[in-house]
């Protein structure tokens, strides 16, 4: 879990911060009795982690973009895929700064981390369903963006 919960926290704090957070997540994990997770560790670990990086922003008042650290990794490899990489994340970026944070947050849960509505539900402290009309109305909203963007730029969808 330590990769995905690091590329999660980062999605709020720098890398530094993220990383001591992720870690002081396993050490509380390290701490409880194990029955108390059993069959829920990845919404338990992402709970943990989700509360300490908004702790931290709210002492600290400061975030990170999404994805900042992705573009010089795809461009060191091939600066034309980088570049054309870039726009794509750009274009995609700034469609999901539409969304309001709630959704955002339960969007990146669901398709960045591979979460279920369930764990999703957990973290956040909605219910599966709420989950899932959030994650159907965003997904609308922006299927309806790019697409309406490709119609006025003369190509198909995403």
């Amino acid at each position: 879990f330590e990769p995905r919960l690091l590329r999660y926290t980062m999605r709020f704090l720098p890398e530094q911060v993220a990383r001591e957070v992720v870690q002081d997540t396993f050490l509380k994990l390290w701490q409880i009795d194990a029955s108390f997770t059993e069959d829920r560790v990845a919404q338990w670990l992402y709970t943990v982690c989700r509360n300490r990086a908004l702790d931290i922003l709210k002492q600290e008042k400061r975030m990170v973009p999404a994805g900042a650290h992705l573009d010089d990794l795809v461009s060191a490899f091939d600066p034309a895929a980088g570049l054309e990489a870039r726009e794509r994340h750009e274009l995609v970026v700034s469609f999901l700064r539409l969304l309001s944070e709630k959704e955002r947050e339960i969007v990146r849960l669901k398709f960045q981390d591979g979460l279920k509505y369930s764990q999703i539900a957990a973290i956040t402290g909605l219910s599966p369903s709420h989950v899932g009309v959030i994650i159907h109305n965003a997904v609308l909203h922006l299927r309806q963006k790019i697409a309406a963007r490709a119609k006025a730029a003369g190509k198909e969808a995403l």
